[in-house]
Parts: C-alpha cells; sequence; structure tokens
C-alpha cells in the first residue's frame, strides 16, 4: 500500500492535475500509533480523499493506517505514502535547512499537496480529532467552500492534554485559529518562514473563518509532544508556550498559574 519511493518520485512537486471536484485530507505523520486511529476515524465519512505521508515512523503508525485501510476503507479514499528523508527540526534545524532541499518542511509539505487529486485540500494533523457534534455541519461546509476557488478557509481547534492516568484537561483559552482549507491551486504553497512552513495565500484570495471550534488537538503527556522542534527553548510563539507551560503543569500536577480544568470527553469517535 506505501508507494514506491525511488529517486525520481521525489525530484519535483510540480506537476499537479486536479481532476475532480472534492477536498482532500492531507496528513503528514510520524510516529502517531497512540492517535492516528482515532484522527481517521474521525474524518473518514467527511473527506472524498485522505493523503496519507508516513515520515519514517519507528513505531506501528503505519501497521495501523494499512490495518484500517484493509478493514475500512471501502471507497479507496485512503491514499498511503511514505516520505523517506528526514526532516528538518522546526527553529535552528529549518533555519539552516534549504527550502528546495528533500529535508525541508517547505518541500515535504508542498509534495504532500501535489499528491492530492481534489481541487480543495484539508490540511489535518494526526492528532486533530474531528468532534462528533459537529461532522454533519463541517461536511456541508467543505460541499460549499469547493466552489469559492479564491477563498481560503480557517478552522477551530481545542487543545486537550491527557495525563498517564487518561484524565483530560484543557484550558478554555487554548483556541487555535489555523488557515487549512485552500484551493489546490499553484498560487497557494507554502513557503519558508523563520522557523517552520508557512502557507503562502495571494493577495488576492480572502481568508475566512470558520467559527465552530470543530476540533480536539490530542497532546499525551506520556508522549514528546515537541520532538519535531529543534530545542523546547525554541517555542517561540505566544501559542507554543502556552502548550508547552500547559503541558508540563499536567504532567507535572502543577497547577498553580494555569487556567487548565479537568473535563469528560464525551464526542470522541
Amino acid at each position: 500500500m506505501a508507494m514506491n519511493t525511488n529517486k525520481e518520485t521525489f525530484d519535483t512537486y510540480e506537476n499537479s492535475k486536479i481532476i475532480r471536484k472534492g477536498v482532500s485530507a492531507m496528513l503528514r505523520v510520524k510516529n502517531e500509533e497512540t492517535k492516528i486511529i482515532l484522527c481517521l476515524e474521525s474524518i473518514y465519512s467527511i473527506f472524498d480523499e485522505i493523503i496519507f505521508v508516513d515520515n519514517l515512523s519507528t513505531d506501528r503508525t503505519m501497521l495501523l493506517v494499512e490495518k484500517f485501510k484493509k478493514e475500512n476503507d471501502t471507497e479507496n479514499k485512503l491514499q498511503i505514502f511514505t516520505y523517506p528523508f528526514l526532516i528538518s527540526k522546526c527553529g535552528t534545524e529549518h533555519r539552516n535547512t534549504d527550502a528546495k532541499s528533500k529535508n525541508s518542511l517547505v518541500f515535504y509539505n508542498n509534495w504532500a499537496i501535489d499528491k492530492s487529486s481534489f481541487n480543495f485540500i484539508c490540511k489535518w494533523d494526526a492528532d486533530m480529532i474531528l468532534k462528533n457534534e459537529y461532522k454533519k455541519n463541517f461536511h456541508k461546509f467543505l460541499k460549499a467552500c469547493q466552489n469559492q476557488n479564491n477563498q481560503v478557509y480557517t478552522l477551530r481547534g481545542q487543545t486537550i492534554y491527557k495525563d498517564e492516568k487518561e484524565a483530560f484537561y484543557t484550558d478554555t483559552n487554548e483556541v487555535n485559529d489555523e488557515v487549512r482549507v485552500f484551493p489546490n491551486v499553484r498560487e497557494i504553497k507554502f513557503k519558508k518562514a523563520e522557523n517552520w512552513e508557512a502557507l503562502s495565500i495571494p493577495k488576492t484570495f480572502s481568508i475566512k473563518i470558520y467559527e465552530p471550534i470543530i476540533f480536539y488537538e490530542l497532546k499525551y503527556t506520556g508522549e514528546d509532544e515537541f520532538s519535531h522542534w529543534t530545542s523546547h527553548d525554541e517555542l517561540v510563539t505566544k501559542r507554543k508556550r502556552l502548550e508547552y507551560k500547559n503541558f508540563m503543569a499536567v504532567k507535572s500536577k502543577d497547577f498553580k498559574n494555569t487556567n487548565l480544568k479537568m473535563i469528560e470527553i464525551n464526542s470522541m469517535p
């Protein structure tokens, strides 16, 4: 099911041919065995295609995804790819890596875009779980946005922390917005920002916010949730600093100077 990783496959990401109207979910994944099935179960019915790109996972991620495809993918939505180059981490490593390098976050993300065969893309992550109560409306939204080729859309998610006893915590202030839904056109690609890759959106495109908080972003204290950063000291944005602070608070059970509350999760798939 994984694609052949011959040299020619990775020489370019400029050969997209849009053949269908719909929305491709684009997942770039590494070592997400504890979350990937929750993720896939939550979005399988929503998207027209799921582009799954594994980047050198050393855990059971690929085995689980291939099993999921065999047992559940009756519509052949799930397309599995392997990207066999070590990706530079956010921060210093990223700054020191040329955007045209196959080790660059920029090249990696644009290569994944090129695998999408529908006219819209939704950038999804393996730790994002679509909330059950929003599935129907989100599906309708995705159907409608396909006709708006000059617009991109921001999605909103709530960060949720799970401790070693499987208790869940959240900070109601930690709702993150990010442009995640966009037309699959040459004008929109990732470019190199200072510490990570950033979506380049032409000025002729407008940005609209899809208001509901539609997904959980899961962080488990038993895992290294910041392994894609060169150093914890390089978590430079307000969003990442709050995430690290809350992650460490849940891990240490020291909730002083936080807004974290224990919650019940009732809408997991």
